[in-house]
């Protein structure tokens, strides 16, 4: 038996659908447990209306508290000795939990890991981490659990809904983690669980599907996220301490701030002198072109549309008429042609290849080698320690 936990606020539109996914499983001896974290939608009426027509569903309402406190109180409900989840705005295939069970069965492991598709609009790209399929120890996911050797390649990633995890352990971290973090929750529940886990299994298992959505990128403030950051960051230090394993994992962590900061912070070193540092620094007054509507091209554009004293002339992606239906100024790459004057082409994505293949399609569009910007060897040298402490520069998002 599973247990299936799907934490919920405000997701209206889509839980019909997640919840179908789920009940269209093949294994069919499970438990779902709907955790409804104070929604003011009608996604609680939603829920009611499934658990009334299967008995395999059981929703608890509870007052807001953050994705946290709702999987505590999900956990809490299993009964399962395996757990599993589902985000309410997400979908599974059908043999999604029987395969990972199946595998958990053969291995033994405490822990089994899959892969998940990122659907935009009717495209979807699958991702994974470095870690190739087989079945590890402790110790040897430790070595690269956060930093596989490239920018934003983690050898495991800590995607909750990827994962099937033995519920004793996941209770011992989950219950070590504090309510108010609020960003990067997945990082500080599965890391714990890594370091309670003997076995780990990666499969290459993909049969979920995490949907971006409109809406689903706040713009939250400078200080509010800087916030955000040190409490997760500070929490991660903790369990290493517990756990004994903090200098080992100093210079992954070193890695870790820097894909935080990219996504999320792109302007921590920022004076009144020198901007963008993570892109090796964008003289103020320059005009710019931003290549990437992601979650980084997001952050980006926002910020400098506060910021000012650059100016965007350009927001670039290939899923421009994804965006423009979501009401973003998007254009479609090759609009870059068309301009005749600009500084830079700032490449907002995370992936190293995915940069290198933008930067070979700018350069087919005559764009000069020398504007195209991503981010920088000073950036990336993870010998080089950074500053990552708090400050107040007064800007918003």
């Amino acid at each position: 038996m599973i247990s299936i936990i799907v934490p919920i606020y405000n997701v209206e539109k889509y839980i019909g659908n997640c919840l179908r996914s789920i009940l269209a499983q093949t294994c069919e001896d499970m438990e779902i447990i709907c955790i409804d974290d104070g929604s003011v939608d009608s996604s609680g009426d939603i829920l009611d209306k499934f658990a009334k027509e299967d008995k395999r569903i059981k929703v608890i309402h509870k007052q807001n508290g953050g994705l946290i406190s709702a999987r505590k109180e999900g956990l809490l409900a299993a009964s399962s000795d395996y757990i599993g989840w589902v985000d309410g705005d997400d979908w599974i295939e059908p043999c999604y939990f029987e395969n990972l069970l199946s595998e958990q069965k053969k291995s033994g492991a405490d822990i089994v890991t899959a892969s998940l598709y990122s659907d935009l609009g009717k495209k979807s790209s699958r991702m994974m981490g470095c870690l190739g399929k087989g079945v590890y120890s402790r110790q040897e996911v430790i070595a690269s659990m956060l930093y596989g050797g490239e920018f934003f390649c983690q050898g495991l990633p800590p995607h909750m809904v990827t994962k099937l995890i033995r519920k004793d352990i996941l209770h011992k971290s989950l219950f070590m983690t504090d309510d108010r973090i609020s960003y990067g929750e997945d990082a500080a529940i599965f890391y714990g669980c890594v370091l309670e886990a003997d076995l780990i299994q990666v499969t290459d298992i993909c049969g979920y599907h995490y949907v971006q959505r409109a809406g689903s990128i706040a713009h939250i403030s400078y200080l509010d996220e800087q916030h955000r950051f040190h409490a997760l960051i500070s929490h991660l230090e903790k369990i290493f301490k517990a756990y004994g394993v903090y200098s080992a994992m100093q210079p992954q962590m070193e890695a870790y701030k820097r894909y935080y900061a990219a996504l999320r912070m792109i302007s921590l070193w920022d004076t009144s002198s020198s901007l963008l540092f993570p892109y090796g620094g964008i003289p103020a007054g320059s005009s710019v072109a931003i290549y990437g509507a992601g979650v980084m091209g997001q952050q980006l554009y926002h910020y400098l549309q506060s910021l000012r004293s650059i100016e965007v002339i350009a927001w670039l992606d290939q899923n421009y008429t994804y965006f423009q239906k979501i009401g973003l100024t998007v254009s479609k790459p090759d609009d870059i042609s068309k301009i005749q004057k600009y500084d830079y082409v700032l490449i907002a994505v995370t992936s190293m290849k995915a940069s290198e293949d933008i930067r070979k399609y700018l350069l087919g569009l005559n764009v000069p080698y020398d504007k195209i910007r991503w981010l920088s060897e000073d950036y990336l040298d993870m010998s080089r320690v950074l500053d990552f402490s708090q400050k107040d520069n007064g800007e918003t998002f």
